[in-house]
């Protein structure tokens, strides 16, 4: 591990087989984009820096040729409140 560490800049030696990190290094700084070298670093020290999950707010409903929304706290748009009145209308 000690050469992959020294090789993303890491001021490191081998002291009596054991890995030592020379002085205080910041890998990164919360806000700033990772570069590669930051982001490899990272992951070898096994921290998550960030969450990524996916939200389905609309689901293609292939019966009614319709996008169907999946929740229904979300504000419809301007198009489709537009649509549904000239539903209404044709009713």
């Amino acid at each position: 591990m000690e050469p992959q560490l020294r090789q993303l800049g890491l001021p490191t030696s081998l002291r009596k087989d054991v890995l030592t990190l020379l002085s205080d290094y910041k890998v990164c700084t919360e806000g700033n984009v990772l570069t590669p070298e930051q982001a490899c670093a990272v992951k070898l020290f096994g921290y998550e820096l960030a969450e990524f999950k996916v939200t389905i707010k609309y689901m293609w409903d292939a019966q009614f040729e319709r996008f169907q929304n999946m929740d229904d706290d979300l504000p419809k748009s301007k198009a489709e409140s537009e649509g549904e009145s000239e539903e209404e209308d044709d009713s």
